[in-house]
C-alpha cells in the first residue's frame, strides 16, 4: 500500500494553459463588462487551448467538500446560469461561419467567381444582406471583399453555388458538429450542430435542406448551425496555419516520475492544402479577407487593428431572442500576427450590439497584452 501510494502521488499532468494568458482572458471579460460571454485562445500550430474563461463564472470553494442545499438553489435559480460553461457550448456563429462556406467555395472551384449584392436574394422571400437596413448595397464582390465586408448577399449565392454538401464536408474537417475531444466532461455536444442533409432528414424532418433559402441561411452561419467558441477558435487557428486544422486539447503530457508516460504530439486532422482539397493561392484569398476585415477601410472589425501587428478576423453578429427581447450574438475570431501567427482566439458575447463594436475591441485588448509578454 505505501509503494502504490507512493506512485500515485508521483504522476502529474502537464496542461497547455498559460496562466498568464488566462489571468488577461478573464479580466478583460470582467474590465469589459461583459456579463455573459467567452474567450478561447488557442495556439494554432499545435491546438493548445491557452486560455478559456466564461462569465459569468462560480466559486469553485464553495463546491468543497461539497455544495450546500442554499448555494446551489442559488446558481440553479440564477437567470444568466453561471454554471454553464460558455466557451463549450452551442450557439448560431452568424458571419463567423462564412469563413467555412468560403473554403466550402474552394472545394468547389468558384473562389474566383464574383456576385454581386443589390441589397437582397430572393429565394421564394427576399433574404436580405445587413448593408440593406442603411438603405445600401455592396454591389459586385470578390471572396475576399465579400468576407471584409461580410456581404449576407454574396455568401448567399456562394454558398449556393458551393453546395450543402461542401459545406458540411469543411465543417467536419475542422471538427464542427460533434464533440472536439477535448478533455472536459461540460463539453455540450448536444447544441454542436452541421446541419447537412442526413442530419436534418433526422432531425428537422420539416425543413427542407434542399431548398435554397435553407443553404443561404446556412452559409452565414445563422438557421439550424451551432458551433462553440471553442470550436470557432480553431477555425480561426486553421486558417491562421494556412490550413491544418488540429484537435484542440488541454492536456500536454502525463509524468510518472522522471518517465513520460502520455505526452499529446500535435497531428493535424486533415491539412486542407497538403491533401489537395485547397490550393495555397485559395486559402490565401481566405486569409486576405479576414486580414482585410481588420486592416482596410470599410472592414468590419477596425475596433481590433493595433499599431504595430497586423491582426486578421472575421466578425458575426447572430439575431437571437430572449424572452421577447433582442439578444444578439456577438462573435469575433482572430489571429494574430499575420505572417507568423501565434495566437487563434475567439471572443463570444451574449447582449452585444455587434461583432464589431462588442468583441472585436475585446480581441483585441487580450492581444495586446498576450504579444506584449514576449
Amino acid at each position: 500500500y505505501p509503494l502504490r501510494r507512493q506512485r500515485q502521488m508521483c504522476i502529474r499532468d502537464s496542461l497547455t494553459i498559460d496562466a498568464r494568458i488566462q489571468v488577461i482572458a478573464e479580466k478583460a471579460l470582467r474590465d469589459a463588462n461583459i456579463g455573459r460571454g467567452s474567450v478561447v485562445v488557442i495556439e494554432p500550430n499545435s491546438g493548445e487551448v491557452l486560455a478559456m474563461a466564461s462569465v459569468p463564472s462560480y466559486d469553485p470553494n464553495r463546491f468543497i467538500p461539497t455544495i450546500s442545499e442554499e448555494n446551489w438553489e442559488v446558481y440553479q435559480s440564477n437567470p444568466v446560469i453561471p454554471l454553464l460553461n460558455r466557451a463549450t457550448s452551442g450557439y448560431a456563429p452568424g458571419s463567423t461561419y462564412k469563413i467555412v462556406t468560403a473554403l466550402a467555395g474552394c472545394l468547389s472551384g468558384i473562389t474566383n467567381s464574383r456576385w454581386n449584392c443589390s441589397g437582397s436574394v430572393t429565394y421564394g422571400r427576399p433574404m436580405k444582406c445587413w448593408i440593406a437596413s442603411k438603405g445600401g448595397s455592396h454591389g459586385g464582390l470578390d471572396l475576399s471583399s465579400a468576407i471584409k465586408q461580410s456581404c449576407n448577399c454574396f455568401f448567399y449565392q456562394y454558398g449556393n453555388k458551393a453546395g450543402l454538401d461542401n459545406i458540411e464536408k469543411v465543417g467536419q474537417m475542422m471538427g464542427l458538429g460533434s464533440s472536439s475531444g477535448i478533455e472536459l466532461d461540460e463539453e455540450d455536444s448536444g447544441s454542436l450542430v452541421l446541419p447537412g442533409h442526413k442530419w436534418t432528414r433526422q432531425n428537422k424532418p420539416n425543413e427542407n435542406s434542399r431548398s435554397p433559402g435553407f443553404v443561404a441561411n446556412v452559409s452565414i452561419g445563422q438557421g439550424l448551425v451551432q458551433a462553440s467558441p471553442l470550436q470557432m477558435a480553431n477555425v480561426a487557428a486553421t486558417v491562421a496555419n494556412g490550413g491544418r486544422a488540429y484537435p484542440v486539447h488541454l492536456l500536454r503530457r502525463v509524468v510518472d516520475g522522471l518517465q513520460v508516460v502520455v505526452e499529446n504530439q500535435p497531428r493535424p486532422r486533415v491539412d486542407f492544402v497538403a491533401e489537395k482539397f485547397v490550393t495555397q493561392a485559395q486559402f490565401e484569398l481566405v486569409r486576405r479577407g479576414m486580414w482585410k476585415v481588420v486592416n482596410e477601410d470599410g472592414g468590419t472589425a477596425k475596433g481590433a487593428r493595433m499599431a504595430n501587428v497586423e491582426v486578421s478576423g472575421k466578425t458575426g453578429t447572430a439575431q437571437f431572442l430572449r424572452s421577447g427581447k433582442v439578444d444578439n450574438h456577438t462573435w469575433f475570431i482572430a489571429f494574430a500576427p499575420y505572417d507568423k501567427p501565434k495566437f487563434a482566439i475567439c471572443a463570444f458575447v451574449q447582449g452585444g450590439k455587434s461583432g464589431g463594436a462588442t468583441a472585436a475591441p475585446l480581441v483585441k485588448r487580450i492581444l495586446e497584452q498576450a504579444l506584449a509578454l514576449e
